[in-house]
């Protein structure tokens, strides 16, 4: 068994969601799952699920189009200026981490590499190189510039041109912003979508969590949970497919540790799909 959140009261929704795939109850989850509105624009609701058919693009863009609104609108004024503050950056890198979409895969339609590039579209953004409202995440301990892996910055405009933007806190709590130049920057990735192996230890407000259409042996109840407690307000279930959530919370890991090291039994259709976190 998983240890509990406290990101959210046990009793609440996303608590339901949570309890019943941390115990593998195949029946609750279903029933949750019937129970469960549909996501559209302005939902309030603690929990909505999603259902793609077969693209994500349509209802994916949609969904990152609400659920970045303020931010993206802020940065549109931004942009504008051509000059961003220090506390504009701030403002933005709280408003951007508000919102996260996770992914069970790095590749395939329904992973990281091809969610990025959608979500970049979708936001009406570039999709190569460095522009202004890139996000990126960094991808390994760089001491020289005092960055840990999954730190999170912003390329924004300032007055000598695009740099990064990372949050840092004083000893006394205060928080400012460091800005480096994105010639510096050679381990960080496109940061819109992330899997959930890369989310361990983070939360957010809405998160929306993305399975693929067909089941990997990646896929497991122990990385739907984790996905689902990354969620401190409004979760969002992106499911193609809803046989793939019955058949994760069934799908357990031989041994315990990290998302990182999982070891699965794998069935015949199993074995004919791949997929990795």
């Amino acid at each position: 068994m998983l240890r509990h959140s406290h990101r959210f009261a046990a009793d609440s929704v996303i608590g339901q969601w949570a309890g019943a795939v941390n115990a593998g109850q195949s029946q609750a989850v279903a029933d949750l799952w019937a129970t469960t509105g549909r996501w559209q624009p302005g939902s309030t609701a603690s929990v909505t699920r999603l259902q793609p058919g077969t693209s994500a693009d349509a209802a994916l863009s949609e969904l990152a189009r609400a659920g970045w609104r303020d931010w993206h609108q802020a940065l549109q004024g931004v942009c504008a200026s051509g000059q961003c503050s220090d506390a504009q950056a701030l403002q933005l890198l709280q408003s951007f981490g508000q919102f996260q979409l996770l992914c069970a895969l790095h590749d395939g339609p329904w992973g990281v590499l091809a969610l990025n590039g959608l979500l970049a579209r979708a936001l009406g953004l570039a999709l190569q190189g460095w522009y202004a409202g890139r996000p990126v995440m960094v991808t390994r301990n760089d001491y020289n510039l005092d960055l840990m892996n999954g730190d999170v910055g912003l390329c924004l405009p300032t007055a000598g041109g695009l740099r990064v933007a990372f949050a840092q806190t004083a000893q006394d709590g205060a928080a400012s912003v460091r800005w480096l130049l994105p010639s510096r920057l050679d381990a960080v990735q496109t940061v819109f979508a992330m899997t959930v192996h890369k989310a361990q230890g983070s939360e957010f407000e809405h998160v929306a969590l993305v399975l693929p259409d067909k089941i990997t042996p990646v896929l497991t109840r122990e990385l739907l949970y984790t996905g689902i407690t990354r969620a401190k307000m409004q979760l969002t279930l992106v499911v193609p497919q809803a046989g793939v959530l019955r058949q994760a919370v069934a799908q357990k890991t031989l041994r315990s540790g990290g998302l990182g090291s999982l070891s699965l039994p794998q069935t015949p259709s199993d074995a004919s799909h791949g997929g990795s976190c």
